[in-house]
This record gives structure tokens, sequence and C-alpha cells, in this order.
């Protein structure tokens, strides 16, 4: 009786996972907290007077897509939307935070399914990840997007228009997925129900 409660007990903690709402950027799905780490710092690189990397982030986001972000209205910025820690001014990927001037967040885009170096809205998704699931670190995938400051006028308005991407999207699997992390929550459930046996 004792050791069947432990084991009921262990398998509930070790199966405990976290649902959040969360953004879905071609296969890139980020959190709120990931979201708004990015947009802090585009912040804070923005009212320092600083831009980062190559394509000098945050700079201005023009919107020839026509997005409607929530009726918040612009002038905008973009920022790298990684999915392992924050832009420091390596390789951009596809996706992108976008604030106001006034550094509020209005919303989130990718060049993964647009034309031409233009852009697409990324979509809500519901995250589901296994409590202790980190994320952080520095992304160091080969992707490099260009900035949209020569962006062509797609018009999509928020849809995808069925052009190629402009931009790669490797198949680093640290981002959050939906149903990631599980394998090894059971293994290491089935490790200690096999340890209280033997």
């Amino acid at each position: 009786m004792h050791f069947s409660a432990l084991i009921l007990t262990t398998l509930a903690l070790s199966a405990r996972v976290i649902a959040q709402s969360a953004v879905s950027c071609g296969s890139n799905v980020y959190t709120d907290e990931q979201i708004q780490e990015a947009a802090d710092e585009a912040c804070r690189l923005f009212e320092s007077g600083r831009q980062l990397g190559r394509n000098n982030y945050p700079h201005r986001y023009n919107n020839f897509e026509g997005f409607t972000f929530d009726n918040i209205r612009g002038p905008f910025q973009e920022f790298p939307l990684l999915r392992r820690g924050v832009y420091t001014g390596n390789s951009p990927g596809p996706d992108r935070v976008i604030i106001t001037e006034n550094c509020e967040l209005a919303g989130q885009i990718t060049h993964t399914g647009a034309s031409r170096n233009g852009f697409v809205d990324c979509d809500n998704a519901i995250s589901v990840r296994t409590q202790g699931n980190n994320s952080s670190g520095n992304d160091t995938s080969s992707d490099d997007s260009s900035d949209s400051s020569s962006s062509s006028n797609n018009n999509s308005n928020n849809n995808n228009n069925g052009g190629s991407s402009n931009s790669s999207d490797d198949d680093d699997s640290s981002g959050i997925r939906l149903g990631s992390g599980f394998g090894p929550m059971l293994a290491a459930a089935g490790t200690v129900v096999l340890a209280l046996f033997a």
C-alpha cells in the first residue's frame, strides 16, 4: 500500500505538464515569456539608440503587408524572435517581434511561408511542455534572413499567400514544440517505479 501511493505520487509529479498560450511562427512555437523578453530587449535597445547585427536590429518596420496588429498604431520597430535566448547580433532567423516606438508589443510575424522577403502573421497556438523545460540559451542557427526595409509589397494582409520563403527553417528542436519533453519525463517516471520494486 505504501509503495502504491509512492508510485502514483511519483507518476503524477513526473507527468505534470504546463499548458500556456503561445504563438506559432511557421514551425516555431514561442511562449509569452519568450515574446516578452524579445520585446523588452528591442525596447531597451531602441530607447538607448543602439542596434545589433548586420541588419541593425531593432529597425523600422514599414508594414508593407498591411497587418492590423489589433489596431495598435505605429510607427513600428522589428526585432528578431529566437527559439533560444534573446538576439545579440548573431543570425536573426525568420521570426520577428513587432513593437511600437513607445515600446508597446504589437505582434509577431515571420518570413516563413511568405513571398520574397515578405512577412506573414504568426498564429496563436497552445503549447504544452513539461515542468522545468528550459528554452534559454543563444540561437546558433545558420538562418540569415535579410531585413524588411527592402521588403516587397505582397499585400498578404495577414494571410499566407503560398509563396516560397526567402529564409530556411532548420529542424532545430530546441524550441518549445507541441508535445516536447514527454519521452524523458516518462523514462524518468519508469526508472523510479523500477527502483521501488528492485
